[in-house]
């Protein structure tokens, strides 16, 4: 009985780029207001409103980007996918009625990279372009798993379904 595991890491440059210019602008006021006890402006922000922007962009963003992960793992009775250090969406097997391998790329860039719900109810789970996986679960929900090794994760939820089947 085949198992799998896969761990995919944020690691696209503009990504890395876009929050660590946000980051070292949101510190920069930071100690700009907060050391220097400088206020730009006529209508400067308070504080404590610089305090907490700076905590979570200037702290939570770079600190977000380095221990978030997408989980895949399927076992013999479940596959869990997710983004942690968030709850993970636990799906029996016996839900999944087919799976396939399909090209997963961002509609838009970078910025629909994570977990993304269209309209049409269908849910997606990436971090990178390339290839991911297919699901249709009973109630013709379908969710697509981006993965750096599909053929794998294919197989391991094909020997589950078919299992389920029998």
């Amino acid at each position: 009985m085949a198992g799998f595991h896969e761990v995919q890491r944020f690691r696209q440059p503009p990504i890395i780029v876009l929050a660590g210019v946000l980051a070292a602008l949101t510190w920069v006021a930071a100690i700009d207001r907060l050391v220097f006890g400088q206020a730009h402006g006529i209508d400067a922000a308070p504080s404590w409103v610089i305090t907490v922007f700076w905590i979570l962009v200037g702290v939570g963003i770079p600190l977000l980007l380095a221990r978030a992960t997408l989980v895949t793992d399927v076992d013999e009775r479940r596959l869990r996918v997710g983004f942690s250090p968030f709850p993970q969406r636990v799906i029996p097997l016996a839900d999944i009625r087919e799976c396939h391998m399909r090209p997963v790329s961002p509609p838009e860039g970078i910025f629909h990279w994570g977990i993304r719900a269209e309209v049409d109810g269908h849910l997606a789970y990436a971090i990178q372009g390339g290839w991911g996986v297919a699901i249709r679960l009973t109630g013709d929900h379908t969710i697509t798993i981006g993965s750096t090794r599909p053929e794998e994760l294919v197989r391991a939820l094909s020997t589950h379904v078919v299992e389920q089947g029998s």
